[in-house]
């Protein structure tokens, strides 16, 4: 993804991409942009520096279109003047006129226009594949049934295909370029961060997909070497359960004791209406 693709994000994807790439996901809309700019031009100075050389003695095209003008001069000398003085004008606004299907837009860009980010399109498309369907606001639009629907699935494949495309992107493609001679990727682990957590980059490997959701078999990728063993652990609420240990505080040892996630016990004995939602048999802890 380029600088100017971040413009036209909202927060929530922009704090997203910042996880995908190790960054914080803290800030306003224009500190997220400002970290996410200062990451890709990071990236693309490192790969201009580890960048080989040319070592043919071939000068670029520019070079020789310049050094041919210096000598030539003539037409060339003609078409390359033309081309400096367009390149140095202002640029002209045109009206463009796009045909559309007349749907009406809920949602727009910083620029005005109708916004199609991931969003946007899941509330078109809904749930078309569930087992009780549930149909987005295009379903409506296209006069429901077998057109209805058609028109669901079309768009729901489209979030489908964006979410292909993040997988590729954030983890088959940067394992790849990543790697060493011997197959092998070297994270930078952070360890000043704003929230005292560790964070990785180049690849983000505390960014892989859960077990439960590798799908595409990425985790797989990793493998230890020839006499050596891969440990996978995971802490789960880690940092709570050193602060009850410390603290010998006695609710919070009773609630992990019990299981489960202890900020959802937290919500539950906070807010009134969760406690009902659980007492009416609508959500449940974990």
């Amino acid at each position: 993804m380029q600088q100017d693709d971040f413009e036209e994000l909202p927060a929530d994807e922009l704090k997203q991409i910042c996880v995908t790439r190790g960054l914080s996901p803290d800030g306003t809309r224009k500190a997220l942009l400002e970290r996410l700019r200062q990451d890709v031009s990071f990236a693309l100075e490192l790969l201009s520096a580890s960048a080989e050389g040319s070592t043919d003695g071939y000068r670029s095209l520019t070079e020789a279109l310049e050094a041919a003008t210096a000598s030539d001069g003539g037409v060339l000398k003609e078409i390359m003047a033309d081309l400096k003085a367009k390149a140095q004008e202002e640029p002209k606004w045109v009206d463009v006129t796009i045909p559309s299907i007349e749907m009406e837009p809920f949602k727009f860009t910083v620029g005005g226009a109708p916004s199609v980010t991931a969003d946007v399109l899941r509330k078109l498309a809904g749930d078309p594949f569930g087992d009780e369907p549930k149909y987005g606001t295009a379903y409506d639009f296209f006069g429901g049934g077998e057109e209805g629907h058609d028109a669901c699935v079309a768009l729901f494949s489209l979030t489908a295909i964006g979410s292909i495309d993040t997988m590729i992107a954030n983890f088959l493609t940067s394992l790849q370029r990543l790697v060493d001679h011997d197959s092998r990727v070297h994270g930078s682990i952070n360890l000043n961060t704003e929230t005292g957590r560790l964070s990785s980059r180049r690849p983000n490997l505390q960014n892989q997909p859960a077990l439960e959701k590798d799908k595409y078999q990425i985790r797989k990728a990793f493998q230890a070497s020839t006499k050596n063993n891969l440990i996978v652990a995971d802490y789960g609420q880690l940092e709570l359960r050193l602060l009850a240990s410390m603290t010998n505080c006695v609710s919070m040892i009773e609630a992990f004791e019990a299981g489960g996630v202890f900020d959802s016990r937290t919500s539950l004995g906070v807010f009134d209406y969760i406690q009902k939602k659980v007492a009416d048999g609508e959500c449940l802890l974990e």
